[in-house]
């Protein structure tokens, strides 16, 4: 009974830990301790470091539509928490 009413909050607070999780340069380094290499910071490599620029922007673009498809699962769970599924 609780969870069919907390669900829309579920659901906003996965979404802003996930943007906040893609987006951390630092926290990422500092969990990797500077061997696991996370996705932002192989961007900021490739582009800036090596300056494999077409390769960096392969990267961001299927970067970005995965972040696309995550958000857009979000933005279907939530509507369906609140009964907006057919609007």
């Amino acid at each position: 009974m609780i969870l069919p009413l907390s669900l829309p909050g579920i659901v906003a607070g996965c979404l802003l830990t996930y943007a906040a999780a893609i987006t951390a340069f630092i926290t990422q380094s500092l969990i990797g301790g500077g061997q696991m290499l996370f996705m932002p910071m192989y961007i900021y490599q490739q582009a800036s470091t090596l300056q494999n620029w077409p390769f960096a922007a392969a990267i961001s673009i299927v970067f970005l539509v995965s972040v696309l498809v995550v958000v857009s699962i979000f933005n279907a769970l939530g509507r369906l928490s609140r009964g907006y599924a057919n609007a």
